[in-house]
């Protein structure tokens, strides 16, 4: 699968706006929703971009919620 073509379980577009962002960056972040394979639940993700070479490498961690 195409990483423009990636959405979440609500449908939203991932992979396109974070292409689109890192095309005028050499480095970013990008808040979306992504399903927790700890807790089996959709929860709020931000992923840290940062351009390496021809690479885009993306680092993710899931928002803690009180």
């Amino acid at each position: 699968m195409p990483f423009a073509s990636i959405h979440d379980p609500d449908g939203k577009p991932v992979g396109a706006p974070i292409l689109a962002l890192m095309k005028t960056r050499d480095q970013g972040g990008y808040d979306y929703r992504w399903k927790n394979p700890v807790t089996g639940k959709v929860e709020d993700k931000y992923a840290l971009l940062r351009k390496a070479g021809d690479f885009l490498v993306a680092v993710g961690y899931y928002k803690k919620t009180e």
